[in-house]
């Protein structure tokens, strides 16, 4: 159960990143940690404007308590370069969360915290303002009992019940921990980005209400090229995010 043990470690890591932030109650006890904050950066390699929040993102991507991802969009791929990690998948899941919060404002490098709220990737104040807003909710929230294991050749998942109508996805976010690229035209030509977190698939799961469910999926339905992959349980209607956690697939 080589990633029960990762997940295992990685938790223990937020707890004491929260500890070392000073995130304890009057009276000495360590407030709940129940997730991590999940990020989400809607980029392109075509964009100018986006390597400065890449740079944040990798920043953050190293913080405890953070699931930092970098989810590149196709639409600037007809502008001179074409991003080799675009994924039709990601353009449709930053306009399905436009769509769930009524709004057309759809952009790079659009950054969306906890799947609630969005802010410009390269604006460090207003990243880390939501960041604290986000931290607080994950520090408040009950554990959902989300787990999931790899063993076999095969995923595992236990998606708890709601206990009542209100209904949650659940997603598998393939991603490759590091990229680097020489971009050769287009707005970033002669640059060399380096890259963190870069999704390589969007997979919904299945979805849960009342008592819930246990999933199984083969790990052959993940690309090759992905090292780790985020489970996140969101909120069906809303697209807030519930509960989120990290395995190592290879």
């Amino acid at each position: 159960m080589r990633s029960l043990l990762w997940h295992h470690l990685r938790s223990i890591a937020v707890l004491s990143g929260m500890l070392a932030a000073g995130s304890v109650h009057a009276g000495g006890t360590p407030s709940p940690v129940t997730r991590p904050v999940v990020l989400e950066l809607y980029t392109s390699q075509a964009c100018s404007s986006c390597p400065p929040a890449e740079a944040l993102l990798t920043q953050l991507a190293d913080r405890a308590g953070i699931l930092a991802l970098a989810f590149h969009v196709d639409y600037w791929d007809g502008l001179g370069w074409r991003d080799p990690y675009s994924l039709a998948g990601a353009t449709g899941r930053q306009s399905a969360w436009a769509r769930a919060h009524d709004t057309q404002d759809i952009y790079t490098p659009q950054l969306i915290v906890d799947g609630r709220r969005s802010v410009l990737g390269s604006d460090a104040a207003a990243v880390e303002t939501e960041l604290q807003l986000a931290g607080q909710r994950a520090r408040q929230a009950k554990a959902s009992g989300l787990a999931a294991t790899i063993a076999g050749g095969e995923l595992r998942i236990d998606a708890p019940g709601t206990g009542d109508s209100t209904v949650y996805d659940v997603y598998g976010i393939a991603f490759l921990a590091q990229a680097t690229t020489r971009i050769e035209r287009g707005e970033n030509a002669g640059r060399t980005i380096r890259q963190r977190n870069v999704v390589r698939s969007v997979v919904r799961l299945g979805s849960i209400a009342g008592k819930g469910a246990q999933l199984r999926v083969a790990l052959t339905a993940f690309p090759a090229d992905a090292s780790e992959l985020a489970i996140v349980l969101q909120d069906a209607t809303s697209a807030a995010v519930e509960d989120a956690l990290v395995l190592e697939l290879r």
